[in-house]
């Protein structure tokens, strides 16, 4: 078996920074310690100066394989990712043909058991009419559902009432229980302008879903929409926005209470985009890393106390 020894390594991991040696035996780390001696065969690197940090995720790439090569391909852009940092990738469906399909799906695992240099997985694209494929899709071999319900490419916008969440979810037999469980719902609704009666009928019935998938329905928890009025794609039509946005909140509290349910209020955060334009992203719409801090340093405390 194979051994590498790192010394003298800047190690980044779990909030600690300490300079270290790391041992390593064949695909496992054996050892971390301060001047680690072995007395077997193995590899010396000597890392003084550098910096040691566990393998990235990136749970959202574009690879462009297959059909878009001419812009980038598995290989190239997986030994980009490794290259970075980035050990584990898991690829969009915005491909040519679209990854709707298990079959279609199949022939990009082909590709990267042959030429990824990271580990992978693919995400399968939902459609209109490819409710079969989800309900045969083997969830332990993806990464997950891609639903596109604003645009999309190909034959992946998913606009069909009875196709969306809650007969996706319908058709999945989730038996496992989770520790936590949050949902966070209702802007499609408002933008599309929805009939608010409907939003309500369908929420209540989410809710009772995501209660039945926690182990203790006193960790459920649910989050008000943010306000994308304030952003530069919605600004012109700030006042309604809000105003909507306000009244979809009200609702969702209003439920949620009802329900002996924790209702977590995020958009006072999301309205401060306004001001700070480092809460979105370039898109001019979506909210940043730094704004998605803030929701979970809020919800942590929330949670924090409400455990401890």
């Amino acid at each position: 078996m194979s051994a590498i020894l790192i010394k003298n390594a800047t190690i980044i991991n779990e909030d600690i920074r300490l300079v270290s040696d790391v041992l390593v035996k064949g695909k496992r780390i054996e050892k971390i310690d301060k001047n680690i001696n072995v007395d077997y065969s193995h590899k010396t690197i000597d890392a003084e100066g550098l910096y040691l940090i566990p393998g990235l995720i990136d749970d959202q790439v574009h690879f462009r394989e297959p059909g878009l090569t001419h812009k980038a391909e598995i290989s190239t852009e997986s030994l980009a990712a490794v290259a970075g940092g980035v050990t584990t990738y898991m690829e969009m469906p915005n491909t040519v043909p679209n990854a709707t399909t298990i079959s279609e799906l199949e022939k990009k695992y082909e590709i990267a058991r042959e030429r990824s240099y990271a580990n992978f997985s693919f995400y399968l694209g939902a459609t209109n009419n490819n409710m079969r494929e989800l309900n045969a899709l083997d969830k332990n071999r993806v990464c997950g559902v891609k639903i596109f319900m604003g645009s999309s490419t190909g034959n992946m916008l998913v606009n069909n009432e009875k196709a969306l969440l809650i007969d996706t979810l319908s058709y999945f037999d989730l038996k496992n229980k989770y520790d936590f469980v949050s949902l966070l719902i209702g802007v499609n609704n408002q933008y599309r302008k929805y009939n608010i009666s409907l939003f309500e009928k369908e929420f209540e019935i989410l809710l009772n879903m995501a209660m039945s998938y926690s182990k203790d329905i006193n960790k459920v928890f649910v989050l008000s929409i943010p306000d994308y009025g304030v952003t530069p794609f919605g600004f012109k039509n700030k006042n309604e926005i809000a105003k909507e946005i306000n009244l979809y909140n009200q609702i969702k509290k209003r439920i949620t209470k009802s329900y002996n349910i924790d209702f977590y209020d995020i958009t006072d955060i999301s309205r401060n985009a306004e001001i700070d334009k480092l809460l979105i992203v370039e898109d001019s719409l979506h909210p940043s890393k730094k704004m998605y801090s803030q929701w979970v340093d809020r919800i942590y405390r929330y949670v924090d106390l409400k455990t401890n």
